[in-house]
């Protein structure tokens, strides 16, 4: 069984044009599911799977990625591009 993908605070809040630090706060209280890693190795912060965000944050995913023509919230974590956010 593969394990699902984790996103940073910092990726979240991207694709929700949403401040990191403020992000980071809103995350403080929802369980991480793992560590960030980068080029195979785990580096500092917490990062999370979309079926552990909250309600709020899953339907705000849901409802961007909705618009952007993304299946799931999830989708949109993983595919998204940086230009079709700006």
């Amino acid at each position: 069984m593969s394990q699902p993908a984790l996103f940073s605070s910092a990726r979240i809040a991207q694709v929700l044009g949403a401040a990191p630090d403020v992000m980071a706060l809103r995350l403080r209280s929802i369980p991480h599911s793992g560590r960030v890693v980068q080029d195979g190795r785990e580096v500092r912060g917490y990062a999370w799977a979309a079926l552990a965000l909250n309600d709020e944050l899953a339907r705000q995913l849901d409802e961007r990625a909705a618009a952007a023509g993304y299946s799931s919230g999830e989708m949109l974590l993983a595919n998204a591009s940086v230009d079709w956010m700006s």
